[in-house]
């Protein structure tokens, strides 16, 4: 048996130096037919052709291991599938795409991959026809796919969110604007409320400053001294301080603001020609009930003031006389007409 052997696989060794494809081709369809023929051996005439068959077989096995390992590459590519499943395996890739089967699964790929990743996990060998023609590229294809299906994702999510930032943006840029709107409208109605309020209080200021003008002519209208002027026949002129400074108020008008300042008990007036001297006596000074004492002369135009005593004052000079004469009417009537 030995022998036979033997003499089988050199043959066989020296013929996978010197194959020709016309020979490769005859040995291929040989060995599809002896894998045919073992098929079909059933097993009451296995053990009868036990003795016949092994050194055949031994033959073959051995030399298609040698013509494998001596880099005879006609077997492999033409050896029928099921004698190819034996005899040509290989392991899985640890990678697939540029990525190991852990980051497969989180990738969502399943199928083809998830039989690779079982296989690479047990450290099982696959057919390498099987796995070259199928389980590799469809693999492959699906983890392609998925990257595509995820970059899309990604490139769609990048859409959404700038989408999204330019929708916030917008709102933002839209509420500063109707903010803005809401504090300039503020603005102009306080503005408009304050300028109403300061119109409205003009008005009153005015209305009021009117009344008292009203009231003061009346007053002045009123007052004691211009019937007394009137008995004497006092020509009603311009007061003046001093010969070049004439005043905006005439001797009545002077006279009855004081009277309205400093109410008094009487009036002694003396004329003298062209000289003029009225006393108001006890009138309300702050001191108490004391006399005023004013003296005129007569001129073109204009009666000027050259005396002056209140109480115990006097002044002695125009500059005094203009300054004291100003504090007498500056309540009453100063303050309300603005007549020097």
């Amino acid at each position: 048996m030995q022998n036979r052997g033997e003499s089988g696989i050199k043959p066989a060794l020296q013929g996978c130096r010197t194959l020709q494809s016309k020979d490769r081709a005859w040995f291929t369809v040989f060995l599809r037919r002896m894998a045919e023929d073992a098929h079909t051996l059933v097993l009451p005439e296995l053990h009868r052709r036990m003795v016949s068959v092994l050194p055949r077989w031994s033959t073959i096995v051995l030399t298609s291991f040698c013509l494998l390992a001596t880099g005879c590459t006609a077997l492999r590519e033409n050896a029928p599938d099921s004698l190819a499943a034996l005899i040509d395996r290989a392991m899985p890739p640890a990678q697939v795409a540029g990525l190991d089967f852990q980051s497969i699964e989180t990738l969502g790929v399943h199928g083809s991959c998830d039989v690779l990743a079982e296989m690479w996990r047990q450290n099982r060998t696959v057919p390498r026809r099987e796995l070259e023609g199928r389980l590799l590229p469809t693999c492959e294809a699906d983890v392609q796919a998925a990257l595509a299906r995820q970059r899309e994702a990604q490139r769609l999510d990048g859409l959404i969110e700038e989408a999204w930032q330019a929708l916030l943006a917008r709102r933002e840029q839209q509420r500063l604007l109707t903010e803005r709107r809401q504090l300039e409208e503020g603005l102009r109605r306080r503005q408009m409320q304050k300028q109403q309020a300061r119109e409205e209080q003009i008005k009153q200021q005015m209305a009021t400053r009117q009344s008292r003008i009203e009231s003061l002519a009346v007053a002045l209208q009123a007052a004691a001294v211009h019937q007394a002027l009137a008995e004497l026949n006092v020509q009603d002129k311009s007061l003046a301080y001093s010969a070049g400074q004439v005043s905006e108020r005439s001797l009545s008008n002077f006279l009855a603001c004081v009277e309205i300042a400093y109410p008094n008990q009487g009036y002694k007036i003396r004329r003298d020609g062209r000289r003029l001297v009225v006393i108001a006596e006890k009138a309300a000074l702050p001191r108490g009930r004391m006399p005023i004492e004013l003296r005129f002369t007569e001129n073109e135009g204009y009666w000027l003031l050259t005396f002056l005593k209140v109480a115990e004052i006097t002044a002695s000079n125009a500059q005094d006389r203009f300054i004291l004469a100003q504090n007498l009417v500056a309540q009453s009537c100063y303050g309300e007409d603005g007549l020097l």
